[in-house]
This record gives structure tokens, C-alpha cells and sequence, in this order.
């Protein structure tokens, strides 16, 4: 059975790496995104914008990430991030990190398409 009446957002793991602060190496990050359910239509129209490059993956990921599993970010001090709109451009501002979102949702939605 399908619910036509789906929810505005849905959950995915992001995952992007950074190097280690220590140096020398880099470290994989993963984190639980809350996603804005699109249609259809529109995911297509941004994954055109984003191949032709109309759209950065920052403005791309500014129109998909509402936030995050309640824990998952934390500051320098181990305290939960809260969501909100400077947090939000404080995460997309982490290098790699726009991408991954953006790469991430269309993974999403492969799979999903992949599913059915």
C-alpha cells in the first residue's frame, strides 16, 4: 500500500569527509539530514540546473536541508546544535558539506526509483 499523502520532508545519512585537524589524514563524517520533500518536477528541474550549473550545490542544498536528527551535529564542546537559520548556513558553509547534501538526496531518490 503508498500513502499519496506524503510527508513535507524525510530523513537520509550525508556523508562528507574533511581533513583531520591533526593533519595528515582525512576523517569520514556522517549525519542524519531532514529533507524537504520535492516533486518530482522540481527534483528534475534541480538536478538540470545543477549539471549545467545554473545552480551552485550551495544554493541547491539551501532548498533541501531543513535541519537534522536531534543530536547528530554538536559544537566544539560536545553540545547539541539547535536548527535554525544560522546553524543551517554555518553547516552549508563546512567545505564539501553543500555537495554531499546535494548528492545525497539524489542518491535518495535513486534509490528509491531503483526500488520500485
Amino acid at each position: 500500500m503508498f500513502c499519496l499523502d506524503l510527508s513535507p520532508s524525510f530523513q537520509w545519512p550525508v556523508t562528507f569527509t574533511l581533513p583531520k585537524e591533526s593533519g595528515g589524514t582525512a576523517v569520514s563524517n556522517t549525519f542524519t539530514a531532514e529533507l524537504r520533500r520535492l516533486p518530482g518536477s522540481e527534483i528534475d528541474r534541480l538536478a538540470e540546473d545543477a549539471r549545467s550549473g545554473k545552480l551552485s550545490d550551495r544554493q541547491i542544498a539551501e532548498r533541501l536541508l531543513i535541519g537534522w536528527a536531534d543530536g547528530e551535529i554538536r559544537d566544539r564542546n560536545g553540545a547539541n546544535v539547535p536548527v535554525n537559520p544560522a546553524t543551517l548556513a554555518a553547516l552549508l558553509d563546512v567545505a564539501s558539506l553543500a555537495g554531499a547534501v546535494v548528492k545525497g538526496y539524489f542518491e535518495a531518490h535513486k534509490q528509491a526509483a531503483l526500488g520500485n
